[in-house]
């Protein structure tokens, strides 16, 4: 049998929207292509690398939260 590698999850594209898949769920990055999509995957790869709890992302300049962050936190997939 092969051995398993340690991957990162893929970053994805749809509808112009950056995402990848955790546990099932879709984890929302931004726009795509913007730099902070780019941030916030590479902050996604990080924080799955180290504990693999993934922190709740602060997105906006105001310190506010997306509602779908709250819900997938809340859900168990942050």
């Amino acid at each position: 049998m092969p051995k398993l590698k340690k991957q990162d999850p893929k970053n994805c594209r749809d509808r112009n929207q950056a995402f990848s898949w955790y546990n099932g769920k879709r984890i929302y990055h931004g726009v795509w292509g913007s730099p902070e999509a780019k941030k916030n995957y590479r902050r996604f790869c990080t924080a799955l690398d180290e504990d693999h709890v993934l922190p709740l992302r602060v997105n906006r300049e105001d310190g506010g939260v997306i509602v779908a962050e709250l819900a997938d936190g809340f859900l168990g997939a942050g």
